[in-house]
């Protein structure tokens, strides 16, 4: 008999949020590890820059 990973069967949900390093507890990433779930963390996004040509505040992309 096949799982059901095998058949297809198989439903997944992501999540993905912005984060400004300044504005999380320090312990953010053992809060998402203890939850034993995956989840991966974009490098620093320092120099997006707004329509305007103004330069958005520093951020990081989670996708969980």
């Amino acid at each position: 008999m096949a799982n059901k990973a095998s058949q297809g069967n198989v439903r997944n949900r992501n999540w993905t949020f912005v984060i400004n390093p300044e504005s999380v507890d320090e312990g953010w990433r053992d809060i998402l590890d203890n939850e034993h779930i995956q989840w991966v963390e974009s490098p620093l996004h320092d120099k997006d820059t707004n329509p305007n040509g103004e330069i958005k505040k520093a951020h990081k992309h989670i996708l969980v």
